[in-house]
């Protein structure tokens, strides 16, 4: 149950680690973001699943969407972070804005889904 997030947060860590992997995408305009979007949209399902499901902690069950969200986009802070650091990968404020697009796209579908 808990494997899954952690797996998907070693993949995005992996790829953004790929020097010089962010020009591949610089062709295609919007590409890159679009997979921002995707990935953080994953991200906060898996995590806001992991903390639904877990039994130790009701506040932490009933907080799961909040706290899903909140870890996703921290996650995709530290991510930009990182990226800064690797050579031939930048750092871009449009990028975290498409992780939050992402986090608040699964927010929105999740409360949708939850009405039917």
């Amino acid at each position: 149950m808990y494997l899954p997030p952690f797996l998907w947060m070693g993949l995005i860590w992996h790829t953004s680690a790929i020097q010089g992997s962010g020009e591949n995408f610089d062709k295609i305009t919007g590409f890159d973001k679009l997979l921002h979007i995707v990935a953080y949209f994953s991200l906060c399902g898996l995590v806001t699943r992991v903390l639904i499901l877990q039994e130790w902690s009701q506040s932490l069950r009933s907080d799961s969407l909040r706290l899903g969200a909140a870890l996703a986009l921290a996650f995709g802070i530290l991510d930009e972070i990182h990226q800064a650091g690797v050579a031939g990968r930048s750092s871009s404020p449009l990028d975290l804005l498409a992780d939050l697009a992402g986090v608040m796209l699964y927010v929105g579908v999740h409360f949708i889904l939850k009405r039917i």
